[in-house]
């Protein structure tokens, strides 16, 4: 009842070209806040890691499960595909200015996207984008505006390139199904020196250890 109270309330004020312009705006700023808060915040997050394992190796995607004040990696991610597209829809690509902004904010919607870990959203964007494609390429305009982009071999060429590495990235970044087991790494010196009182180096140890295994062997 409330979020279809919400929902009418936003309707209304979307109906008015001055609350519209606002709130497009006020999206524009939200994407920009939480995806560079939780571009920050995962950082800082894999600065912590490195100092355990005590080497500068990969690190892994979601770290400590950062979802700034959402609960969940998934959310930050959904909240920031939300809010970069009608932030796109505002912005529009009209001006060299307005076409940076709204580059800037996809890739950095897409950064967040990759960094939350969240399998679901992978598909859920990567279904959004195709939909949308085909929807595009359906029409008259779209089937010419893809003959031009496409119509020299270099250009061809270049399109199958994106396709092959952008699949060889999802295998990188995909866990391995090796059952191996992996060599576990240990926390370092500096990490184990900023122990709170009362906690051991050892016990510290026996915490990180099998965690830090589970990832490695996992990679």
């Amino acid at each position: 009842m409330i979020l279809a109270a919400l929902y009418l309330l936003l309707r209304a004020l979307l109906a008015h070209a001055t609350f519209r312009d606002r709130i497009a705006g006020l999206s524009a700023l939200l994407a920009l806040g939480i995806g560079v808060a939780f571009v920050a915040a995962c950082v800082g997050r894999w600065v912590d890691w490195w100092e355990v394992v005590g080497a500068l190796r990969l690190p892994p995607l979601r770290p400590y499960s950062e979802s700034l004040t959402y609960g969940n990696p998934s959310a930050v991610m959904t909240m920031s595909v939300l809010l970069t597209a009608a932030a796109a829809a505002h912005l529009g690509l009209g001006t060299r200015g307005r076409r940076v902004a709204v580059i800037g904010l996809v890739a950095l919607a897409a950064a967040v996207t990759l960094l939350s870990g969240s399998r679901a959203g992978w598909l859920a964007v990567g279904v959004a984008i195709l939909v949308v494609a085909l929807a595009r390429i359906a029409s008259p305009a779209g089937r010419r505006a893809l003959r031009g982009l496409l119509g020299t071999r270099s250009r061809r060429l270049g399109v199958v390139a994106l396709a092959v590495a952008g699949g060889a990235a999802g295998l990188v970044l995909a866990p391995g199904s090796s059952s191996e087991s992996a060599p576990v790494a240990r926390p370092s010196a500096r990490a184990t020196s900023r122990l709170p009182a009362g906690c051991s180096r050892r016990r510290r140890s026996r915490a990180w250890a099998p965690a830090v295994g589970w990832w490695t062997a996992s990679r």
